[in-house]
Formats: C-alpha cells, sequence, structure tokens
C-alpha cells in the first residue's frame, strides 16, 4: 500500500529507499508508520489519496473475516476507512502451486487527485 501511494503521485521513491533495510532505524519498523510517512510525503507534494484497493493472494489465513480490523488498522494513517478496500483471493489460479500454500503475495492500487486549495 505504501508503495501504491508513493507511486501513484510519482514521487520517484519507493519504501526500500526511503527505508532501506541497511538502516538501523528502519529494522523492525512499525509498517502503519511508514505508511503515514507516505501518505504525509503525497500530501506535500499537492495530492490526496482518494482510496486504495488491496488484494492478498494466500490460502491461509482467510482474509475475508479479518479485512474490517485490517481496514480500520490502515485507516488512521490514510485518515479514512471508506478509502481503503482489501479482499483475499486464493492462488489456485496461480502458476506455482509447489509453495502455494505458504507463500502470500499482494497487491495495492492507489487512486489520488491533486488536493483542494
Amino acid at each position: 500500500m505504501t508503495d501504491a501511494i508513493l507511486g501513484a503521485a510519482n514521487l520517484r521513491r519507493h519504501l526500500a529507499g526511503l527505508f532501506p533495510d541497511t538502516d538501523p532505524g528502519a529494522q523492525d519498523a512499525d509498517s502503519l508508520v511508514l505508511l503515514a510517512d507516505a501518505a504525509s510525503r503525497v500530501r506535500d507534494a499537492g495530492w490526496q489519496v482518494v482510496n486504495v484497493d488491496v488484494v492478498v493472494i494466500a490460502e491461509r489465513p482467510k482474509i475475508g473475516p479479518h479485512a474490517a480490523a485490517m481496514q480500520a488498522s490502515l485507516a488512521g494513517p490514510l485518515a479514512s476507512t471508506s478509502a481503503i478496500a482489501i479482499k483475499g483471493q486464493t492462488g489456485e489460479k496461480q502458476r506455482c502451486r509447489r509453495h502455494r500454500r505458504r507463500s502470500v503475495a499482494v497487491h495495492a492500487v492507489a487512486l489520488i487527485a491533486q488536493a483542494s486549495a
């Protein structure tokens, strides 16, 4: 989600560039703090996050029962729960089946708009 927001604003930064794993201060960083930082950078660049669509691809755990809690947790940094959609999908149509029960993939797309003055 953080990379999607930064990318949508074309800030030419990404999560690993802002918080490299070689930086001791970034190790064990709270992902919500990183998301808040990205949202702040996007706002400072004159944009507002309209919505973010997140698809979690995993066999286990099932995302549906956790989606509302995840949405609420992510709402703080973005200041809106209605701007966040989270849904789960199984990996049954993925090509790599050998490790599918142990792998997780996440796709996120962010829509932003110029902030009103």
